[in-house]
């Protein structure tokens, strides 16, 4: 379809060679035109408006405050005085939403007001049918795109009704993609057989109208196959996305399964063996051997308990439904308390170190606990057992830092880009147990309160984790409790 509107055929009592010029006489004209955009109506409009006045026509132009407006401007564009032809009455700009209330009953458009108003309107231009009347009309357009076909065409019968005894040039504008559905070909039709003329730049102005119509339907129908083959491609292209996320949703369930399977199946022997032999030898057994067994036994279970939690928080995590619970919090016993716990638990030389006077921290404490066990429990699984775990706590800014520093192999640029993705096992876990969940729920977890999460490590020279936590301001200690739950993003 045209972006632009053709100059309607001169209408029915336009001047003659002579200059005379013909009464309100003869077949009277109502077209239709099917425009892309605001810029190509204007240009239609003011193409059968703008020679009504040197013709000695008169003209009403019925539309929405914008396409009046544009109308105007450009009216005057090509010279004509608007201001002086209203005041003569040979001009009529009319709000089409006001006059559609006007003629229009609970049932919809009405003949006997359709007659006071719209006939009222075209009498004052034409002096009574004096002069004949250049008409542009939009009230059909509001009730289409209202979804009201049935009162666009009654309306469009008034029209044709009124015209038959009124002789006068009616353009009808529609948008072009009012007609780009499957569902509104036999409605386009309807409209093209209301008019004596179908305005396209596809055929000629001197055609016959059956060839006009015939031509308008046929790009009619070329749209909606276009229209019809991109909502297939979209269509598809949906499927496309749903099934490959699919198919990435199953892979990583299928993953996760064999993971699971893998890291529960190598502590739960632990359990049931360290059980089993203190069942079975029972009083045999002396206190050492027995407080051994239940260590290692202990130590397993709380491996499952971990992997049990790492699996629930990246699920709800990834989901979209973690909630937290934001409030002032001292970090430094925090952190001193998660320490203590995994100090005793690893038996391992942790050391930490932090300013003193630091404010108070704006987070959930219990997620706080979550990110501080995964980072030292990831500090002890890959760092030797003479060697200290350094963790400090400083002020930066408005934040808190959180530091973990370990003297374990160091991870290589090019992994560190991959260490929080879930279920990344990188070169140095080789030998060690681990399903990359920690690190993407401490990530996770830390983004969701407000902070960061990075690394610092080359190979060789352990590796340093650091994250931050938002302070609370100065003097409000009531913030924590205005934040309340927050549901991750």
């Amino acid at each position: 379809m045209s972006s632009t509107l053709p100059a309607p055929p001169p209408p029915a009592g336009a001047p003659s060679a002579n200059g005379t010029h013909g009464v309100a006489e003869g077949p009277h004209e109502h077209l239709v035109g099917m425009y892309d955009d605001m810029d190509a109506l204007v240009a239609g409009v003011v193409d059968l408006v703008a020679p009504a006045f040197e013709a000695g026509d008169g003209a009403v132009v019925v539309a929405t405050e914008v396409h009046r407006r544009a109308v105007t401007a450009g009216l005057r564009r090509r010279g004509v005085d608007v201001d002086t032809q209203v005041q003569r009455g040979r001009l009529a700009l009319v709000d089409a939403a006001d006059l559609l209330t006007r003629i229009s009953t609970p049932d919809g458009p009405d003949a006997a007001r359709f007659e006071q108003h719209v006939g009222g309107l075209i009498d004052q231009v034409t002096d009574g049918g004096r002069r004949r009347a250049r008409l542009f009309g939009e009230m059909v357009t509001l009730l289409w795109e209202d979804g009201d076909v049935n009162g666009a065409l009654a309306l469009e019968d008034l029209w044709e009704a009124y015209l038959r005894e009124h002789p006068a040039t009616l353009l009808c504008g529609y948008p072009s993609d009012a007609f780009a559905h499957d569902r509104s070909i036999e409605a386009f039709r309807a409209v093209c057989d209301r008019h004596t003329s179908v305005i396209t730049t596809s055929v000629d102005a001197g055609d016959l109208a059956a060839r006009s119509r015939a031509v308008a339907l046929l790009e009619h129908e070329r749209v909606v196959d276009r229209n019809r083959r991109s909502d297939l491609e979209r269509q598809s292209a949906a499927l496309e996305d749903a099934l490959a996320h699919l198919r990435e949703a199953t892979a990583r369930r299928d993953e996760l399964l064999a993971i699971v399977v893998h890291d529960i199946r190598s502590p739960a022997t632990m359990v049931t063996n360290a059980l089993s032999l203190i069942l079975q030898a029972g009083p045999e057994l002396g206190w050492e051997e027995t407080r051994d067994l239940l260590r290692t036994a202990h130590e397993a279970g709380e491996r499952i308990a971990r992997l049990s939690r790492d699996i629930v928080t990246s699920a709800e995590l990834d989901a979209g439904s973690f909630t937290y619970d934001l409030r002032p919090v001292d970090l430094a016993r925090v952190v001193a308390d998660a320490v203590q716990e995994v100090r005793s638990a690893s038996h391992r030389t942790i050391e930490f170190h932090h300013d003193l006077d630091l404010p108070t921290a704006l987070a959930d404490e219990v997620r706080q606990r979550q990110v501080l066990s995964n980072l030292l429990g990831n500090a002890v699984k890959f760092s030797p057992e003479d060697t200290t775990i350094r963790v400090s706590l400083t002020r930066v800014d408005e934040h808190l830092e959180v530091q973990v520093r370990d003297a374990g192999p160091g991870i290589s640029v090019e992994d560190q880009s991959r260490l929080f993705q879930p279920f990344s096992r990188l070169d140095r876990t080789r030998g060690v147990e681990g399903n990359g969940l920690g690190l993407h729920s401490a990530k996770l977890l830390t983004e969701g309160q407000g902070g960061t999460i990075r690394v610092e490590s080359e190979l060789g020279q352990g590796a340093l984790f650091a994250y931050t936590v938002l302070t609370l301001p100065a003097c409000d200690d009531r913030q924590g409790d205005r934040q309340g739950d927050r549901r991750d993003a």
